[in-house]
């Protein structure tokens, strides 16, 4: 009779068990989206300077280019 008594106990430790496994993966999933989200948001700001920075060099070789024809007039 004292099995069948501790049966159900352990069925309820079990699922204890694995509904404190599911909110532990479901922790570790809403920090991994996140961490995701931090990272696209980071890649923006990278792309966004990188343009920043090509359309500074583009404006800079053209002032070079403008320089270097004012220089061949006086020379």
């Amino acid at each position: 009779m004292e099995e069948q008594g501790s049966a159900p106990q352990e069925i309820v430790r079990k699922i204890e068990q694995a509904a404190t496994g599911t909110n532990a993966v479901t922790a570790n999933i809403l920090n991994v989206a996140q961490s995701v989200s931090e990272t696209g948001n980071a890649a923006k700001e990278g792309l966004t300077a990188a343009d920043e920075l090509n359309r500074q060099g583009d404006l800079l070789g053209h002032k070079m280019d403008s320089f270097l024809v004012e220089l061949r007039k006086v020379i």
